[in-house]
């Protein structure tokens, strides 16, 4: 869900078939067309009207806006709003996204992730957030210019872990936070998420956020005491005096 550098043209479902529109994306990467085409009916049923198009020299091609090891998202349009279609590679370890899918709507309930539109086995459609991924921002601003967005990210984290919900890669949050250009923060990726095991959402973003920001900084003892005591309690009092210090780290100001 990064930001859009060249512009795009969106094309009805309907109509896409009938173009010279690459749509191997649909399939990734085995590029399937029988498939392909099977997944263009399944996003119609999901809401899906139109599907973003870049222009590459002489082809055209479905405009992709990530690629993990399980999914390849392109960018759609739902209900009159710009959505990620994340599509299950062929090659995925996994064999179905109902389970991903699940978790998203679950964080969604307690006010966290980009808000997901609808899913089926294959597919996920969900709220496209254009912006920055967290790792792009803390690479070019100093953590002071980044604290209101840094408290954003910890509350988020807190509300997942209040939620017996955890997100399971925030240890390297570098992609799995996407900052949109208003500035508000999402949470992102939720197929390595579970509800079953102890969530350590807060535990997790807070020590990615020290080890890439706060690297060179003299460790703060009290707060690691207070991390231990959280894992255990998760009370929002202790919640709120780890994410104190942890911004104190952060935003370069004095702990006293």
């Amino acid at each position: 869900m990064s930001e859009l550098h060249s512009p795009v043209q969106f094309i009805a479902l309907d109509d896409l078939v009938q173009t010279n529109v690459d749509l191997g994306m649909l399939a990734y990467p085995a590029a399937l067309p029988d498939l392909a085409l099977q997944r263009v009916s399944a996003m119609i049923e999901l809401g899906v009207s139109a599907l973003a198009v870049k222009t590459l020299g002489e082809k055209r091609a479905l405009h992709v806006v990530g690629k993990g090891v399980r999914g390849v998202v392109v960018l759609g349009l739902a209900e009159g709003c710009r959505v990620a279609v994340k599509l299950l590679r062929t090659d995925a370890s996994v064999k179905s996204m109902e389970r991903e899918a699940t978790m998203h709507s679950s964080a969604n309930s307690v006010g966290v992730g980009p808000r997901l539109f609808n899913w089926s086995r294959m597919i996920t459609v969900m709220e496209y957030v254009e912006g920055s991924s967290l790792g792009q921002l803390i690479a070019t601003k100093p953590g002071k210019q980044l604290r209101s967005m840094f408290e954003d990210c910890l509350n988020q984290a807190y509300a997942l872990d209040s939620h017996g919900l955890d997100h399971g890669q925030l240890s390297n949050a570098s992609d799995h936070v996407i900052v949109s250009i208003t500035g508000a923060a999402y949470i992102i990726d939720f197929s390595h998420s579970s509800a079953l095991r102890k969530p350590s959402n807060v535990t997790s973003l807070i020590s990615y956020l020290l080890n890439v920001v706060a690297k060179n900084k003299p460790k703060d003892p009290q707060l690691l005491s207070l991390l231990k005591l959280y894992k255990q309690l998760y009370s929002r009092d202790l919640f709120d005096e780890v994410k104190s210090r942890a911004l104190n780290l952060l935003g370069e100001e004095p702990i006293y």
